[in-house]
């Protein structure tokens, strides 16, 4: 029975040795496996963020693509210095049409500004019926010229004959490239 108790022993020994080494290595394995996975998730953190400044950065470049059309047709709209010149004739044309005397004279040129292209003030003078002088304003609005009327002053007149006419003193500015 000696035999017997010193193989058992030497059996419970080694499956006692066996089990405490395959438990250490087990508790080993299972701390490198956490260490490794949260190692991954920074990862797929990074790369998360990554991914989402190269969306931010696709998205910019579609909308510099974007701005730079509407930019250009900003631009078409409106005239060059050279083509700000035929303001004048329209304004005199479109006064012609409608039975006023007119007086144009452009000012100063207006740098550009934050919220505000590039601009001439202009000065004009019109003298007609109240009706002439309201259809000839509703027509500016119809030109290609973007401008900006600041100032409109109506002084009532009789002539010699008692009609009534209507001076109007024009201060504004008109947007150019």
């Amino acid at each position: 029975m000696g035999d017997f108790k010193k193989n058992l022993i030497r059996v419970l020994i080694i499956s006692s040795l066996v089990v405490l080494i395959l438990g250490g290595l087990l508790v080993y394995f299972r701390i490198e496996i956490g260490k490794k996975v949260i190692k991954i998730d920074e990862y797929k953190k990074e790369l998360a963020s990554r991914d989402d400044i190269l969306n931010r950065i696709h998205n910019l470049e579609q909308g510099e693509a974007l701005s730079l059309s509407y930019l250009s047709q900003l631009q078409d709209a409106l005239p060059t210095e050279s083509e700000a010149v035929r303001f004048e004739g329209m304004l005199q044309d479109l006064a012609h049409q409608n039975d006023l005397s007119l007086s144009f004279r452009f000012g100063e040129l207006n740098e550009p500004k934050d919220s505000e292209p590039k601009s001439y003030n202009f000065n004009l003078l019109l003298s007609g019926t109240k009706s002439s002088i309201l259809k000839w304003l509703a027509e500016l609005k119809g030109l290609t010229y973007r401008a900006h009327l600041e100032q409109i002053e109506f002084n009532q007149k009789t002539t010699e004959d008692r009609n009534l006419l209507y001076d109007v003193k024009i201060l504004g500015r008109i947007y150019i490239r």
